[in-house]
């Protein structure tokens, strides 16, 4: 018995869209932001 959201290549990128989403979503609750002046450094003109 196959799944049939795994049949179509359209569907399973869908899929695995949603679900790296949210795993970046919940992953940057748990990491802390970056110093302000490490950003500086990379977006310095």
């Amino acid at each position: 018995m196959q799944n049939e959201f795994f049949l179509v290549p359209w569907a399973a990128a869908g899929i695995s869209t949603i679900v790296a989403t949210v795993f970046i979503v919940v992953i940057s609750f748990f990491t802390k932001p970056l110093d302000k002046a490490y950003i500086d450094k990379l977006f310095a003109k």
